[in-house]
């Protein structure tokens, strides 16, 4: 489908402030030709379906050779559900729906399984996967400003760079989808938080579940205020309100539980119930610090 779209001429930073500095040398490049013109080519569902699939099967292929305990193909695919739930509550022409969907099965490309990626070209993992997604995207024929939308969802995810942040509405929301993973039971978030902390321990020297569980306890921080974030910009779009109200029940939950396995690590006291759910921290949690 070669349909395309237009409107008026704009600068990169009216898309997203994380398009200012573009490490993606093809995308300046294209800018820097072409200029940022609001619009681009049109695909059908299924044409994305399938471009996100190429992208996994990428992912994939990467995890064979070096498997990240967290973040790998599994990880990709869960931020997909979570994002394409939140997406759907937008009404959004098919060009813009069509770069926002390819984030989450690009935003962790290539990721060296390290917090701060340590590699000569000095790029972060979250440059490398907005590059990687830039070259795809090209190469499916996106526009420039399609590709910027692309770029910035990757960038404004990442937590190697404290100087960068979600900056857009959309951008927010993927954010919120990348660490929804509170929204899982207990169990399952319990088994993600050690995949996390397995890609994180040997640079933040965790060396107790009690320390662990504090770590958590601003980790759910974090997401409440993205959270909230995401509430104040989505006000009147009662489909996400829905979705937000269902997801802030989970995270309370989450956050209830920590906060009581803190007592109980100070105080080895309370019910035979969460006891039972401290021994499993410890059972789960202790394999990881040991290997650091």
């Amino acid at each position: 489908m070669q349909e395309r779209e237009s409107a008026k001429c704009i600068q990169p930073e009216e898309i997203t402030p994380n398009a200012r500095t573009i490490v993606a040398p093809r995308l300046r490049e294209a800018i820097e030709r072409e200029g940022i013109v609001a619009g681009g080519k049109t695909f059908s569902e299924e044409e994305i379906d399938a471009m996100k699939e190429e992208l996994f099967a990428l992912q994939a292929s990467a995890d064979e050779g070096h498997k990240n305990p967290y973040h790998n193909e599994g990880h990709g695919r869960d931020v997909d559900k979570r994002f394409e739930t939140l997406l759907a509550t937008f009404d959004l022409p098919n060009w813009q729906r069509a770069a926002y969907r390819l984030i989450p099965a690009t935003h962790d490309l290539y990721h060296s399984g390290e917090m701060k990626r340590v590699a000569d070209d000095g790029l972060s993992n979250e440059e490398i996967a907005a590059v990687a997604g830039d070259g795809f995207a090209e190469e499916k024929g996106f526009s420039p400003y399609q590709r910027a939308i692309l770029y910035g969802g990757n960038i404004g995810s990442t937590f190697g760079n404290p100087e960068v942040h979600p900056e857009t509405t959309i951008e927010k929301v993927f954010a919120l989808a990348d660490v929804g993973g509170f929204t899982k039971t207990w169990d399952d978030w319990i088994e993600e938080s050690g995949n996390v902390l397995a890609e994180q321990s040997a640079e933040k020297h965790i060396t107790s579940p009690k320390e662990w569980l504090n770590s958590q306890q601003a980790f759910i921080e974090y997401c409440e205020g993205l959270l909230d974030d995401v509430r104040k910009e989505t006000l009147g779009n009662n489909r996400m309100i829905t979705v937000l109200s269902n997801w802030g029940r989970h995270l309370e939950e989450k956050k209830r539980t920590v906060e009581t396995l803190l007592g109980l690590a100070a105080k080895e006291d309370g019910s035979e119930t969460k006891h039972q759910r401290w021994s499993a921290v410890k059972e789960y949690i202790l394999p990881f610090l040991n290997k650091n």
